[in-house]
């Protein structure tokens, strides 16, 4: 008997271990690198882009696609429905040319490389970054070979984002850096807004990479459950954070990496934490059960300090942009909560 319950608590580790790399999954879907157009008999390739899959393949312009793998054109799904699902791995593409049938072997790439090529898009376009490009080409690759180049050398989602931001970093720009899908869907975008509300900073100390807190949202999980500014996160759901699945880059600060803890909605989330230096390790729970916003949270923030003698501070955080929801916060705050504040 103590055997089984031996090999029962091991299944049960590595069910809860797999179960966490939800959050960092590897590549997932391909990239073949052509513009084409729907036609009668298949896709017709109207451009090659230098360098992707379909030029390093033999992909000329005219060609008509029919086949990848086991996807063809008229089963009533586009190519790019069925690359976006397609592992990037080894596959035949067939082609229709000058009325034959050709079979390619292609080596797709990662969908992540269309990403890369839009990101060096944007930035060189922009103005801030012409000084910094410049020295990159001097130095050596110029910016979308080092993104692409990122994309292939890293197997999974974090860390390809973790290197591409190390690269974005070597523009020295404050504030600046690519936000991970979870981030900007569920902090940014048009997501739930379902998060702990906690923001951990790495600190390298004594050659150990540790993550302190930040800053916490007000009406957070993270916050109501009691953890502090400068609290040590030492693990999340037994996992040691530095290398938990469900930690993701959230932005940089004057070159100091800001992190967030992936969860899902009414998820129980364990988090393992340090309080001083050399103190014991203590263990919260908190159940993800709260959407906050930024707008959100600067309301719930507003409170008077008292400071003696009838006076006080106001107080409020303000998260996000100065956007007209921000401002109007602001404004309402200091007519109202804040309009006997000494400062």
């Amino acid at each position: 008997m103590p055997t089984i319950v031996a090999l029962l608590l091991f299944s049960t580790a590595i069910t809860a271990t797999e179960d966490e790399t939800r959050f960092n999954p590897s590549h997932q879907g391909s990239y073949l690198g052509v513009r084409i157009k729907e036609t009668g008999n298949g896709f017709r390739v109207d451009e090659v882009l230098a360098g992707g899959a379909a030029d390093r393949t033999g992909i000329e312009e005219g060609d008509i696609i029919v086949r990848v793998e086991n996807w063809r054109f008229n089963q009533g799904i586009s190519l790019t429905d069925h690359l976006r699902k397609l592992k990037p791995e080894p596959t035949i593409i067939q082609v229709l040319r000058d009325g034959s049938e050709l079979d390619l072997q292609a080596n797709l790439d990662p969908l992540l490389v269309r990403d890369a090529k839009e990101i060096n898009r944007i930035i060189s376009r922009n103005k801030l970054f012409k000084k910094g490009l410049s020295k990159m080409e001097t130095d050596g690759l110029p910016l979308e070979e080092r993104l692409t180049k990122a994309v292939h050398e890293n197997t999974n989602r974090e860390s390809t984002y973790e290197e591409m931001n190390r690269i974005i970093d070597l523009f020295k720009l404050s504030h600046t850096a690519i936000i991970t899908p979870w981030v900007s869907k569920n902090l940014f975008g048009g997501g739930e807004h379902f998060h702990l509300g906690a923001y951990f900073q790495l600190v390298e100390v004594n050659g150990q990479q540790r993550y302190f807190i930040r800053s916490m949202m007000h009406g957070s999980p993270a916050r109501d459950a009691g953890l502090l500014i400068g609290d040590e996160i030492i693990s999340v759901n037994e996992t040691d954070f530095n290398k938990s699945p469900r930690k993701t880059i959230a932005g940089y600060e004057d070159h100091r990496k800001i992190y967030i803890t992936q969860v899902d909605r009414n998820e129980t989330i364990t988090i393992d934490f340090r309080r001083t230096k050399g103190g014991p390790v203590k263990s919260v729970k908190m159940i993800v059960n709260i959407s906050l916003t930024g707008p959100d949270s600067a309301r719930k923030s507003i409170r008077n300090i008292p400071i003696g003698e009838g006076n006080s501070i106001g107080y409020i955080h303000l998260w996000d942009f100065m956007s007209r929801e921000t401002a109007s916060i602001l404004k309402n705050a200091l007519k109202k909560e804040l309009q006997n504040s000494k400062a």
